[in-house]
């Protein structure tokens, strides 16, 4: 099929070539009934130009994930613990393709610090670079959204 995908015949041939090819092994293609966008291998993929079903889909998950921090008393190793091995890398597998703009992975980084900062009872002023920097060098380990996935991009850039 050349050009986007426009209907839900279009996304069914699209299917079978993947099959016929050996892709669709171990993963699943679910359209939607529109037959306008598509889920393959956890990625939200549509006809139309941008990422929106897939924006959507990744705040729904963050705001779920965050929310399981915010409302409970947890000691902060295990908070930034979560955050970096669960939260995080749930977010950063879908961008790999998925394109989706900084500011909404800056509020992200903001929900972060602000979970952070409740759990070790820090002052609203703090600075923002002691939650980024490595706990080496006496930061508290937070990964900057923004630079971790470009910097991922980069990697998988280069090795391809």
């Amino acid at each position: 099929i050349s050009g986007p995908v426009n209907t839900h015949k279009d996304i069914k041939q699209v299917i079978g070539q993947t099959q016929l090819h050996g892709y669709g092994i171990g993963s699943e293609v679910i359209p939607t009934e529109d037959g306008r966008e598509f889920k393959y291998l956890g990625i939200w993929y549509e006809a139309q130009p941008g990422w929106q079903k897939q924006i959507k889909v990744l705040k729904e998950k963050h705001e779920t994930l965050i929310n399981h921090l915010r409302c409970r008393k947890i000691p902060l190793p295990i908070v930034t613990y979560l955050i970096n091995t669960k939260i995080i890398p749930t977010i950063k597998y879908p961008l790999q393709v998925a394109q989706i703009p900084m500011h909404i992975m800056e509020n992200w980084d903001k929900k972060h610090r602000a979970v952070v900062r409740r759990v070790a009872a820090l002052a609203k002023d703090t600075p923002t670079d002691i939650f980024h920097l490595p706990e080496e060098e006496g930061g508290l380990g937070l990964p900057k959204l923004p630079r971790c996935l470009l910097t991922d991009r980069w990697h998988l850039f280069m090795e391809g």
